[in-house]
């Protein structure tokens, strides 16, 4: 219990820390949480949450080759969701929104349009396989996110006609979550914030399409 308590303290010690941007510590406070679950299997399911912060604390430094390499081992340990059977395919889908996005980052949007490309399947997917209305909305919402995010990446290859159409139904279904989520408040905010997320994409699609 001990030593459960150490490690996800370090881990909260390491996301205050990225709050307040000092990466360095944060970056210190996390691998000092990553030895721990090397040290302990029974620490070992907090590797996901670590890898996670690890490269998004990279992707804010700009160090993107290993924001790319954290978040390819974060997807490899979500491989068994990424499967076509598979009963989480959100699992998968949420490792590469953020493979995509360091992998754009590195100049190469081709590769984070695959990837992106698959993780709108995938929330899709889960969509169609969730039991419960507010799971429905959360990944409706995450679908969304992803697709605006997607359209974001057609712009840099010059797609900006498709991007824009991709973003409309990316709208289209989160205002229709808005809708019907409000006996959910969780789900409604994440489905609210996401649409002004879009929204503001679509406006800046839309600028580059008059250009």
């Amino acid at each position: 219990m001990q030593n459960e308590d150490e490690c996800d303290a370090k881990i909260q010690l390491g996301e205050a820390a990225v709050k307040q941007r000092d990466f360095r510590k944060a970056e210190e406070y996390f691998q000092q949480a990553w030895s721990m679950t090397e040290k302990y299997a029974y620490l070992q399911s907090r590797q996901e949450r670590l890898l996670t912060n690890l490269g998004i604390t990279y992707m804010l430094q700009y160090r993107t080759s290993e924001a790319v390499t954290t978040f390819k081992k974060l997807l490899d340990a979500k491989s068994d969701q990424c499967k076509s059977d598979s009963e989480f395919p959100a699992d998968c889908a949420k490792a590469q929104v953020h493979l995509a996005t360091a992998t754009a980052m590195t100049g190469d949007v081709a590769g984070a349009l695959a990837i992106i490309n698959s993780a709108v399947d995938n929330y899709r997917r889960q969509v169609r396989l969730d039991d419960f209305d507010v799971e429905k909305y959360v990944h409706q919402a995450r679908q969304g996110e992803a697709m605006a995010l997607k359209a974001v990446f057609m712009v840099r290859t010059g797609e900006v006609a498709h991007a824009q159409t991709i973003i409309t139904d990316a709208k289209s279904m989160l205002e229709s979550v808005v809708a019907v989520a409000d006996s959910e408040p969780g789900a409604l905010e994440l489905a609210r914030n996401v649409l002004a997320a879009i929204t503001d994409a679509a406006t800046q699609i839309l600028s580059q399409e008059r250009r």
